[in-house]
């Protein structure tokens, strides 16, 4: 059906990793059996190759299994693409992505995933001194920066005091245990501190 079309040597490992299903002692047992990862590979006995062999009966299946997701691409824009929104589950891959992979790697589609497990918003700001004195106003506050701004002011008079106060080599050590041993009421008098 490709004609004189050849897939070019340097893509054929990405072909049949579409393919190949990933065993080794990490690996996850599962029951739900990939429809499209229907090959295994191993190290050829002799030799310093890879070889490949069928690992399920699912591979009977991998025309109609794919023949069905292309019948769900019906081109839904006015620039002749395919547009679809697919929900992230955890743990399991998105269905149609090995057919998508297969297609590019033919040269017979392209594709464009955007969004994913770390979806970003880009946000441009027009007006940064507007957004500045609303932020400064007095309007809005914002709870979590109001407590890393304390909590750095308290930090900062911790070690004002900490190379302040005059103490001993074994006195400052002391000290340093009781900080990390979360003993507050210990370091605030030391080094008289007070709320």
């Amino acid at each position: 059906m490709l004609g004189e079309k050849v897939i070019p040597h340097d893509k054929a490992g990405m072909l049949l990793d579409i393919f190949t299903e990933s065993v080794n002692e990490d690996a996850a047992y599962s029951q739900s059996r990939s429809r499209v990862r229907v090959l295994r590979s191993r190290k050829m006995l002799g030799a310093d190759e890879t070889g490949y062999f069928v690992s399920s009966a699912a591979y009977a299946r991998l025309p109609n299994f794919f023949i069905h997701q292309i019948g769900q691409c019906g081109v839904n824009t006015e620039d002749n693409s395919f547009f679809q929104f697919y929900p992230l589950v955890q743990n399991k891959q998105i269905e149609i992505m090995p057919l998508l992979r297969f297609m590019e790697l033919l040269g017979l589609a392209t594709y464009e995933i955007r969004g994913g497990e770390k979806a970003e918003v880009f946000i441009r700001i027009n007006d940064p001194e507007k957004l500045e004195r609303l932020a400064t106003s007095g309007k809005y506050t914002n709870g979590v920066l109001q407590s890393i701004q304390e909590h750095h002011r308290n930090n900062e008079r911790l070690l004002t005091a900490f190379f302040s106060v005059d103490m001993n080599d074994d006195e400052r050590w002391e000290l340093i245990e009781q900080y990390f041993l979360g003993n507050e009421e210990y370091v605030r008098r030391i080094l008289h501190i007070t709320d």
